[in-house]
């Protein structure tokens, strides 16, 4: 069984890692919280830096005892409807990690959730002078940065309004506070604040693991601990 674990992993390594440049941005850690210990990948988004870390680094301490390991990644529940394949051609990252519990039979979590649900959006709003419009807006951002070359016009504005579950005019309410940076240094502060609570409430369920791989945006390492002060 071990043996095979680490030839899936490897596979996946190796479909995964031919996909994606390297950043030189990655930070590693760990940490304490609770009883558990956090190992802790702060990564750049669609680079390989955190999969050639935690593929050298951390698959071989779970591979000696899965049972006391889970792993927490953002954007877990994200893609929970993506099919695999156009996961692993659109965000070969998401795809490593999405995967990596399934080859170890690892519990998931996602303490940052997803920020086009409007149970995320509503958690943030909750504690924060945000509105959601707010929040909408910050994703109309990150949406048009990462779509902007394979839509334009209409096309983009659509998927933007689909991916967000909202209808037009709410859209149009949103985008005035696109690309405004103020919005953004706000959102983070609160999103990591909201998700600590998250957090805490995912490690509470799992007394019996006592390993946590975390893999995160750089942006979120202050999630994690106050020695980060990351926005992003």
């Amino acid at each position: 069984m071990v043996k095979d674990n680490l030839r899936k992993e490897q596979k996946l390594y190796s479909a995964v890692s031919v996909r994606l440049p390297l950043s030189g941005q990655l930070v590693s850690d760990e940490i304490e919280i609770q009883d558990k210990r956090i190992y802790l990948v702060g990564e750049q988004h669609r680079t390989r830096d955190a999969v050639d870390y935690v593929h050298k680094n951390t698959v071989p301490l779970i591979r000696e005892n899965p049972n006391r390991w889970m792993i927490l990644r953002e954007g877990a529940r994200a893609y929970l409807n993506v099919d695999s394949r156009s996961l692993l051609a659109q965000f070969p990252d998401f795809f490593y990690f999405d995967q990596l519990p399934k080859v170890f039979s690892l519990p998931v979590g996602d303490p940052i959730g997803d920020i086009t649900s409007l149970e995320t959006q509503q958690r943030i709003v909750a504690s924060s002078d945000l509105t959601l419009d707010e929040v909408r807006g910050w994703y109309i951002t990150c949406f048009i940065e990462t779509n902007k070359s394979k839509m334009r016009g209409e096309k983009l504005r659509d998927a933007c309004a689909e991916r967000l579950g909202i209808n037009l005019d709410e859209l149009e309410c949103a985008k005035e506070f696109a690309y405004n940076r103020s919005v953004h240094e706000r959102l983070m502060r609160a999103w990591n604040a909201s998700g600590r609570n998250e957090l805490e409430r995912i490690l509470q369920k799992y007394p019996k693991i006592k390993n946590v791989l975390a893999s995160v945006g750089i942006a979120h390492l202050p999630l994690f601990s106050d020695k980060y002060t990351c926005i992003g």
